[in-house]
């Protein structure tokens, strides 16, 4: 086996322990898992077929263009970038009122037609009630004590360790309780920066300044990002209740003597 073989093989089976250990990664999105395997093939077999093409010119044209015909690197890349989202505020809806009942709850007699809606219907109805003893329907707002109506009011509660927030909902008529919430929140003092929770994946695998790589694609995706403070290597980022978060350093000004 000559030199130039033997430096084959071994490209060959970095290729596929690199392939075998993107597919084992459960975390990963279709998205960023093909940016990766074209990440690999460019890194371990391009430079045998495509002695002169550069390797992200290699990668932009294994994943080619969307239905437009622009190439996807960009979007892809962007799409892994390290942040933080919170799956509530996907939602089209708002929530119910957290506010404490203004009037005391009474329960529902069951409707004659055994229905909630008592509407006409073929079969089982779509929208049941559930009933206890007595027939009378459960309350499905803590025994009574909250409102549960819609809300149009959100408050955001940031955890001062993680910094991820949890969305409070509140109705009109608990508009005055929405402030209370909010006065109290803010008497806590400024939250951390939130610990990322999406994205990350690509650095696992390829060392490379991905923080200036993130920057370059978000902005050309037209998407805002700034590097998180826990870096952008989701193997690197602090897990909430079981290693510690370290902080910011607060900067300070220091006049000149």
């Amino acid at each position: 086996m000559n030199e130039r073989s033997a430096e084959e093989l071994d490209r060959l089976m970095k290729f596929d322990d690199l392939v075998c250990r993107v597919y084992a990664d459960d975390r990963m999105p279709p998205g960023t898992r093909e940016v990766a395997l074209a990440m690999a093939w460019a890194l371990e077999r391009g430079p045998v077929a495509h002695p002169e093409v550069k390797f992200w010119t290699l990668v932009r044209r294994s994943l080619g263009g969307d239905r437009m015909g622009r190439p996807r690197l960009s979007e892809l890349i962007a799409a892994d970038a390290p942040r933080y989202e919170n799956r509530s505020d996907w939602s089209l809806g708002n929530g119910s009122c957290e506010g404490p009942r203004v009037r005391p709850y009474k329960p529902r007699e069951r409707p004659p037609s055994g229905c909630y809606l008592d509407h006409p219907h073929i079969g089982p109805c779509r929208f049941p009630e559930v009933y206890g003893a007595g027939g009378h329907a459960h309350d499905h707002t803590e025994g009574g004590t909250i409102c549960g109506a819609t809300a149009t009011i959100r408050v955001k509660e940031r955890d001062m360790v993680t910094g991820w927030h949890t969305n409070h909902w509140f109705c009109r008529r608990h508009a005055a309780r929405a402030r209370e919430v909010k006065q109290q929140l803010a008497a806590r003092g400024e939250p951390p920066e939130p610990i990322p929770n999406t994205g990350g994946l690509l650095p696992r695998y390829f060392a490379a300044d991905w923080a200036k790589i993130y920057a370059l694609h978000c902005e050309k995706a037209y998407r805002r990002w700034t590097e998180p403070y826990c870096g952008v290597d989701a193997d690197h980022w602090p897990t909430p209740g079981k290693t510690m978060i370290p902080k910011r350093p607060r900067l300070a000004l220091v006049a000149d003597l």
